[in-house]
């Protein structure tokens, strides 16, 4: 018996695969047929159906504009029952396409913020996208935000129409990340020293993550950490610039670029801490994976970071640079302080792991479509 369809929606397939596979399936074991909605890619997903949207990154585009009427015409013909909308960019797109649609014949609206890209005491700037969410605040039937922060924003402004919840991300699929190899093996299989302490990032290179940041950071106290190297795997647009900002530093043999890596359960084991400059997040995957792999976090003190790191207990949360290197020093000295960190991280994030999240999402879906 078909419950009904739902338009499950994302700027991209790889999204869509990274966070949301055992949703949709869930959602089609209880009988919906769920159609996806994204930007073409070579993912292929098993679902009932797949809408191709050329999402652009300029949000005031025209081909965006164009994208609106190509989904409201979608939404027009095949009366789907309810709508999923994920990432900030797809997720105005195709509310805006529903606020086109007459008030009887609008869809459900389900709304997973994955992190606002703005703080609420930023300036005017963060206006460019917190109009966006209010406009669309009228037929976001219920909303779903990952930290505190956000739900506090959410709050004030009343970013949704009838229900809003605070969840604990998505949650990771931690059990890749179990390894039959020890720490120790690893390291010497890859050719490790013992006394080598790794710090480790990994993310796309970009003004948000901030790599440039922990290059200089790791330059200020490099010196004092002969035996240490910073490892930032991840491609993107500043990449480059960080290689040459390393070199101008003098400390290119001691940090690596080793790209996309596929392997990340193995770099994480490896390593000995991980560190993260980000301006602004959700609730980030990577720091959620590094300390199931009991790496102790250094991370910047914003929004996500907060709500998953207990400063002084599984890690450190710093405001300026000058904190993040010395916090650097400090983990670099103190082994035994790195271990009891990061037993104290692998507990800490425990409630986050998918089995335990996945029930939360689903009875919000089950009780309100």
């Amino acid at each position: 018996m078909v419950n009904g369809k739902i338009l499950y929606c994302a700027s991209t397939m790889s999204h869509l695969q990274n966070f949301h596979q055992p949703y949709i399936q869930k959602l089609r074991n209880m009988g919906y047929q769920v159609v996806l909605c994204a930007e073409k890619e070579t993912e292929e997903l098993p679902a009932d159906g797949t809408k191709i949207i050329p999402f652009q990154k300029r949000m005031t585009s025209m081909k965006n504009l164009q994208n609106i009427l190509q989904i409201r015409k979608i939404l027009k013909k095949e009366k789907f029952l309810a709508v999923s909308v994920h990432t900030t960019l797809a997720a105005a797109i195709v509310r805006a396409a529903i606020l086109l649609l007459p008030r009887a014949k609008r869809p459900k609206v389900f709304y997973i913020c994955h992190g606002y890209l703005f703080h609420d005491g930023d300036s005017l700037g963060k206006w460019k996208y917190l109009l966006p969410e209010k406009l669309c605040a009228s037929v976001t039937d219920v909303l779903m935000v990952m930290n505190r922060e956000d739900c506090q924003i959410a709050e004030k402004h009343r970013l949704y129409r009838e229900k809003l919840f605070l969840i604990p991300g998505m949650g990771v699929e931690f059990r890749r990340f179990d390894l039959p190899q020890s720490k120790a093996e690893l390291r010497q299989q890859y050719g490790i020293a013992a006394e080598e302490v790794l710090f480790v990032f990994a993310g796309e290179f970009s003004e948000r993550k901030n790599q440039q940041m922990l290059v200089s950071a790791f330059a200020r106290v490099a010196g004092q950490m002969p035996k240490a190297k910073l490892i930032l795997a991840g491609a993107g647009a500043l990449q480059e610039a960080c290689r040459q900002q390393a070199a101008q530093l003098g400390i290119a043999e001691q940090i690596q670029f080793p790209g996309h890596v596929e392997t990340m359960p193995v770099l994480y084991h490896c390593c000995d801490v991980c560190i993260s400059a980000s301006k602004i997040e959700g609730l980030p995957f990577n720091i959620m994976e590094a300390m199931y792999c009991e790496l102790p976090c250094i991370a910047s003190k914003i929004k996500g970071h907060e709500d998953l790191l207990h400063h002084g207990r599984t890690g450190y949360l710093y405001e300026t640079e000058a904190e993040m290197a010395a916090y650097m020093v400090q983990l670099y000295q103190d082994s035994i302080l790195r271990k009891q960190l990061g037993q104290n991280a692998r507990q800490a994030i425990m409630p986050y792991r998918l089995d335990a999240v996945q029930p939360v999402i689903m009875q919000i879906y089950e009780e309100n479509l």
